[in-house]
C-alpha cells in the first residue's frame, strides 16, 4: 500500500471490489507526491493474481509490473517539451488489442498536462468510447491545462502533501 495517500487507496480498492471502476482517472496534485507510483500499484491491484491481500506483490503480473515488462500496461511519458499526437496514437493502438493475461489493459500518461492541443483532441474519442476491461489514468501537476472535456471525462483524484482526499 502507498503510505500518505489511505483516502485515495481505498476509495479506488473499494471501487475496484465493488466492480464500479471507472474507465478513466485524472491523477491531480503537486510534482513528487507519488502519483506515478500509485498509479503503477493501483495497475497491480486490478491485475494480481492473488485471491486476497492484493496486490501481493509476488505473483507473475505483479513481479512484471513492477520491472515495467507488464504487456498490458503502457507508459507513455515524455521526458522534454510536449507530449505529442504519435505517443497518443500509439496508446490507442496499444488499447485496442485485447488484454494479453484476460484482466486490464492499463494506460498511465505521465505528465499528462504536456499533451498538446492535438493529442488531446485526438485522444478524446478513446476516453469517450472505451473497449473492454480498460483503464487509463492521467498524471498531471496542472489539470487546469487539460482540455475541460478530457477533464470531464475522468473521474478525479486529488493528491496533496497532507495525503488527504480534496
Amino acid at each position: 500500500m502507498i503510505v500518505g495517500h489511505t483516502k485515495q487507496w481505498n476509495f479506488l480498492k473499494n471501487k475496484f471490489e465493488s466492480d464500479q471502476l471507472s474507465h478513466a482517472y485524472l491523477f491531480a496534485g503537486e510534482n513528487q507526491l507519488g502519483k506515478k507510483t500509485f498509479a503503477k500499484e493501483f495497475v497491480k491491484l486490478i491485475n494480481c493474481l492473488a485471491k486476497i491481500d492484493k496486490p501481493c506483490q509476488k505473483c507473475q503480473n505483479c513481479l512484471m509490473i513492477e520491472k515495467g515488462n507488464f504487456p498490458d500496461l503502457l507508459m507513455v511519458e515524455n521526458t522534454e517539451g510536449e507530449l505529442k499526437i504519435e505517443k497518443l496514437r500509439d496508446a490507442q493502438n496499444f488499447l485496442s488489442y485485447k488484454s494479453y493475461y484476460g484482466s486490464f489493459k492499463a494506460v498511465i500518461i505521465n505528465d499528462a498536462e504536456k499533451m498538446n492541443q492535438e493529442a488531446q483532441s485526438c485522444f478524446l474519442k478513446t476516453l469517450e468510447e472505451p473497449k473492454g476491461k480498460t483503464i487509463i489514468i492521467l498524471i498531471t501537476s496542472r489539470p487546469e491545462t487539460l482540455l475541460d472535456t478530457i477533464a470531464s471525462r475522468c473521474q478525479t483524484i486529488k493528491f496533496s502533501i497532507a495525503g488527504r482526499a480534496e
